[in-house]
C-alpha cells in the first residue's frame, strides 16, 4: 500500500457504529442506513432515560414518577422537577424548598396530581357517599321505630277501651236472659192467642167450602201453573178474613210450623202438614170442577183443529196437580202462604 492510500484508508469513520470508509460518498450512504439511524434513536432513549428523574423538594430523587407519587403521601413538600442536567444547584428559593431549577429543568405545577391522586379522590367521595346514605339510613330506622312505639301505645289504648266497652257490655246478659224468657213467655202465651183473641176463627174445611171458584181462577192456573196459581186462590180468600177470623196461623216461618183451627179447636199442625195437604187437595177438586164450565163456554175445545183445544188441554194438566210432583207443588203453596199468615210478635 502506498503511502497516499494509507492516508485516505480510514479519512471517515462513524465512532458510533465502528464503521469506517475512505469515500465521503459510502459515508453518506451510511449514515441513511438503517442501522446508523436506529442506533441514533436508541442512544437519544438511553440519554433520555439516563437523563430524566423525578426529584421531591425535599431532594429525594426518583427514577419513575410512581415512585415520587408514593413519597408524596409521606413529604410535606410536593413540588416536582424533570431534570435533565441535575449538575447544578443554587442557592435556596422560598418556593423550591432549597433547589433554585438550572435553564434545562422543569417545575411541575403542584397543581397537577397524577391518575393515583385522582383514583383515590373519587375513592374518597364514594366512600362519603355511602356513609351519608347509612347516617340518612339510621335516621329513617330510628324514626321508623319511633313509629312503630307510638303504634303500640296507641293499640294498648284501644285494647283498654275495648276492656272498658266489654265490662259496660256484661249486665246486658240479665237482659238477654230477660229477652230469652220473655220470648219463652211469648211462645207459651200461643195458646192464649189462638184460644182467646181467634176463638171466633172459622174451621179450615169450612174455610174450603166457603170458596166460590170462577173461571177466572180456573185460568189463572193454567197460565201461573198449579202452585202459584192455587197459593193465589188462598191468599186472596184469606185477606178477605179478619185475622182473628182465619183458621190457620204460622208461628215459625223458617221450620213451617202452623197452627190449624179444626171441628172448632185449635191445634198444631203435624209435621206432614197433612191437614193442611187435604184442605190443598179439596180446594184443587173445586177447581177441576170448572172445567165442564169452561167446556160449555167453550164448546169447540174438544175439537182437535180448534185454537181452543191446547188451552183446555193445557188447563186440564195444571187443574189436576201441574207438571212437577205433589211434593214440590205443595211445599212452595206452604212457603206462599206462610207469607201471609205469618204471626207478627
Amino acid at each position: 500500500m502506498t503511502e497516499k492510500e494509507a492516508k485516505n484508508a480510514e479519512r471517515f469513520r462513524c465512532e458510533k457504529c465502528d464503521f469506517s470508509c475512505s469515500k465521503k460518498s459510502n459515508y453518506d450512504k451510511h449514515i441513511l442506513t438503517r442501522k446508523h439511524t436506529n442506533d441514533d434513536i436508541m442512544t437519544a432513549n438511553d440519554d433520555t432515560k439516563k437523563s430524566t428523574l423525578y426529584i421531591c423538594n425535599c431532594g429525594r430523587k426518583y427514577r419513575h414518577r410512581q415512585g415520587l407519587c408514593t413519597h408524596k403521601k409521606t413529604c410535606d413538600m410536593l413540588s416536582t422537577i424533570d431534570e435533565d442536567d441535575i449538575g447544578g444547584f443554587a442557592p435556596t428559593m422560598g418556593g423550591l424548598g432549597g433547589f433554585a431549577p438550572t435553564e434545562n429543568m422543569i417545575v411541575l405545577p403542584y397543581e397537577e396530581k397524577s391518575t393515583t391522586d385522582n383514583h383515590f379522590s373519587i375513592l374518597t367521595n364514594l366512600v362519603m357517599e355511602v356513609v351519608k346514605s347509612n347516617l340518612e339510613l339510621q335516621k329513617q330506622s330510628v324514626e321508623a321505630q319511633k313509629q312503630s312505639v307510638e303504634a303500640q301505645k296507641q293499640s294498648t289504648e284501644v285494647q283498654k277501651q275495648l276492656i272498658e266497652v266489654c265490662k259496660n257490655i256484661q249486665p246486658s246478659n240479665n237482659n238477654n236472659n230477660s229477652h230469652n224468657n220473655s220470648h219463652n213467655t211469648n211462645t207459651f202465651n200461643m195458646q192464649v192467642f189462638l184460644n182467646e183473641e181467634c176463638k171466633d176463627a172459622i174451621n179450615l174445611s169450612d174455610f174450603v167450602n166457603s170458596f166460590e171458584i170462577q173461571l177466572e181462577d180456573l185460568e189463572s192456573v193454567g197460565i201461573l201453573g198449579y202452585a202459584k196459581g192455587m197459593s193465589n186462590m188462598i191468599i186472596k180468600e184469606l185477606k178477605l178474613l179478619d185475622v182473628y177470623r182465619r183458621p190457620i196461623h204460622c208461628s215459625d216461618a223458617r221450620r213451617e210450623i202452623f197452627y190449624v183451627k179444626e171441628n172448632n179447636v185449635w191445634e198444631r199442625e203435624t209435621p206432614d202438614n197433612s191437614t193442611v195437604k187435604t184442605a190443598i187437595r179439596g180446594l184443587a177438586h173445586k177447581n177441576m170442577g170448572k172445567l165442564s164450565d169452561w167446556r160449555d163456554k167453550y164448546p169447540d175445545c174438544i175439537q182437535s183443529d180448534s185454537i181452543y183445544n191446547d188451552i183446555y188441554i193445557n188447563l186440564m194438566q195444571e187443574a189436576c196437580g201441574g207438571r212437577g210432583d205433589t211434593a214440590t207443588n205443595n211445599n212452595k203453596i206452604f212457603k206462599n202462604i206462610i207469607k201471609e199468615v205469618l204471626i207478627k210478635k
